[in-house]
């Protein structure tokens, strides 16, 4: 299993600046949309890591 060492944080300008251009609600689904899509690439890495795709593995890193 792979483990995060790295803690999750938001620029606060940037996510004004989001809030400012696209609106509150918009801002929080394109927040969430980039949040799931993270997810998912980061579920599909744990499956290729523990399969021993290594190649695989380094390509999908390589995308995230």
């Amino acid at each position: 299993m792979l483990y995060p060492v790295e803690r999750v944080t938001l620029d606060p300008a940037r996510l004004s600046s989001l809030c400012r251009v696209f609106g509150m609600p918009e801002a929080e689904r394109i927040l969430c949309r980039g949040m799931t899509e993270i997810a998912l690439q980061m579920t599909a890495l744990v499956r290729l890591y523990n399969s021993g795709d290594v190649e695989g593995f380094g390509r999908g890193l390589a995308r995230l």
